[in-house]
């Protein structure tokens, strides 16, 4: 059958004022449906040029899916319904399915266009939605592109069901503190199957990540930092991207580094699960095939941690105190809360189970933050001067470790702490000879402050020495102490917390009568 030609849209007459037209390009996110935005723009343009149109406006959406309308075509609905673009009333595709796979969708929005005066024209389609016929013809071709994306849509359920039963994550790449092998098929013959086995390179930061979000109460934010300022990049992401608060959160809670896979409830049908209506209901975990970093007792930690932050008010979330997440009740290893007495905010700690619970559950411990902070300064004290002898050598015994960083790495840190203290220095130089406000001195002292603080920290933790008592191990730890020494009363609350994480894992508090108030427990490598 013969194409039907489009009603009033003849061969151009060049005395005929051309008429002016929208022109849509979509290029799909399915790589089989790719085709390029210069095609489609010549063909468009071909098309127009026979017909006496001029397109006046251009709308281009890249890598863009036609299973919904969360895109650039509504612009061009929305200049035909206003009449914006020079009066257009026509949107000109390459083909219908660029305008949308989606059914009720496309009903949606062609009824928009049509009952503003406007008009869908495909440049390569030729019909006359005028007539019956047209309409009817248009229908089939929308129907048949609504038909392709659900059949593409199957394959890949198909395709991510398949990954999940062979223990695989739906969709592949590259992991966090993994090294990925892709399939190997020779000659039709399976060779090697996709596996991800622990990365010796970047698991141990990601241990730290979860340890210093459990245990610490660091935050994704500062976590992310961190991990950039390391050089630890997202592998998922594109080549050279950092982390990103919301990208740690989801690669966190995914429990891949469990040796588990996050993944919609089989038993559970939602019309589209991207849109999953209640994701925390729904969704569940599922062993993978990949082996674990995180112990059970780790991802247990995590898990508890994240359930308590969320019910948290956001303002909670950033500790205000310095001793807040490191404090217990040493009766029944607890959590405490901060309090206020005598007219101070932040007066001291108590027990959470005995001041906020209706159960008394324990006898309750209270002791204020003053009090604390006497005896984690005189225990830094007496641990300086224990590190400072063991540096001079007088009880040190080195044991061969295995090197966390490299030489490099570690020449890295050392040369960018060095750098750090340079510009403190010439900033205090400047404070001290007027040549710099004091505003502007105190916001750059404590910017340069707390980067120092994580490289040390950082340093401390990854202290590439083959001997873990050594004398350079111990003067990596006795800076940190003496850091907490010396600047105490200048130090942000960020900075202190992330220095004491370093050396200590919890304090304990004791009620009134007990022979000891105050117990800082230290880590390993700070206990004498």
């Amino acid at each position: 059958m013969a194409p039907i030609a489009a009603r009033g849209i003849v061969a151009h007459n060049p005395q005929t004022p051309l008429v002016p037209v929208i022109g849509y390009i979509r290029v799909s996110a399915w790589f089989e449906e790719k085709i390029s935005d210069e095609l489609q723009k010549a063909a468009i343009e071909e098309s127009c040029r026979r017909k006496g149109r001029t397109v006046v406006r251009w709308i281009i959406d890249l890598d863009a899916t036609g299973r919904n309308f969360k895109r650039r075509i509504m612009e061009a609905i929305s200049a035909v319904e206003s009449a914006t673009a020079e009066g257009a009333r026509e949107i000109w595709l390459w083909k219908y399915s660029r305008f949308g796979r989606n059914r009720h969708g496309v009903a949606i929005n062609l009824a928009r266009v049509e009952q503003a005066g406007g008009q869908l024209i495909s440049a390569t389609e030729d019909v006359d939605a005028t007539t019956a016929t047209g309409r009817f013809t248009r229908g089939m071709l929308f129907e048949i592109a609504a038909f392709e994306s659900d059949r593409i849509g199957e394959q890949w359920r198909e395709t991510h069901e398949y990954r999940r039963i062979h223990g695989l994550p739906a969709t592949g790449g590259e992991r966090f503190g993994y090294i990925h092998e892709g399939r190997l098929v020779v000659d039709g013959i399976l060779q090697r199957p996709e596996s991800y086995e622990p990365d010796p390179a970047t698991a141990e930061a990601l241990v730290e990540a979860y340890r210093a979000y459990s245990a610490d109460g660091i935050g994704f934010m500062p976590l992310a930092k961190m991990l950039n300022s390391q050089g630890i990049h997202n592998p998922a992401a594109r080549a050279g991207t950092g982390w990103s608060q919301q990208s740690l959160i989801y690669y966190m809670d995914s429990g891949f580094p469990a040796g588990l896979l996050h993944v919609h409830r089989s038993d559970i049908t939602c019309p589209q699960r991207a849109k999953c209506p209640a994701p925390t209901e729904h969704y569940g975990f599922i062993p993978g095939g990949q082996p674990a970093i995180l112990s059970d007792e780790m991802w247990a930690a995590y898990r508890e941690r994240r359930e308590q932050r969320k019910r948290m008010p956001p303002r909670a979330r950033i500790a205000l105190y310095p001793f807040s997440g490191f404090v217990k009740c040493g009766l029944c290893s607890g959590g405490t809360s901060v309090f206020s007495a005598m007219g101070r905010r932040g007066y001291g700690y108590r027990c959470t189970s005995h001041y906020q619970t209706v159960h008394d559950s324990c006898a309750g411990s209270s002791v204020p933050s003053a009090e604390i902070e006497t005896e984690v300064l005189s225990w830094l004290g007496k641990a300086a001067a224990e590190m400072d002898r063991r540096f001079r050598g007088s009880a040190v015994r080195a044991k061969k470790a295995p090197k966390a960083i490299d030489e490099a790495q570690s020449e890295r840190i050392t040369s960018e702490l060095a750098r750090l203290q340079k510009a403190l220095d010439r900033a205090s130089m400047a404070s001290a000879m007027g040549d710099m406000p004091r505003d502007s001195y105190l916001r750059i002292r404590d910017e340069l402050v707390a980067d120092r603080g994580r490289l040390e920290a950082q340093l401390v933790e990854s202290q590439a020495v083959e001997a873990r008592d050594s004398a350079a191990a111990w003067e990596a730890r006795g800076s940190v102490v003496r850091r907490l020494l010396g600047e105490w009363d200048t130090l942000q609350v960020g900075s202190k917390r992330d220095l004491l994480s370093v050396a200590l894992t919890e304090i304990r508090i004791w009620p009134t009568g007990s022979e000891r108030r105050v117990t800082p427990a230290p880590r390993e490598g700070f206990v004498f």
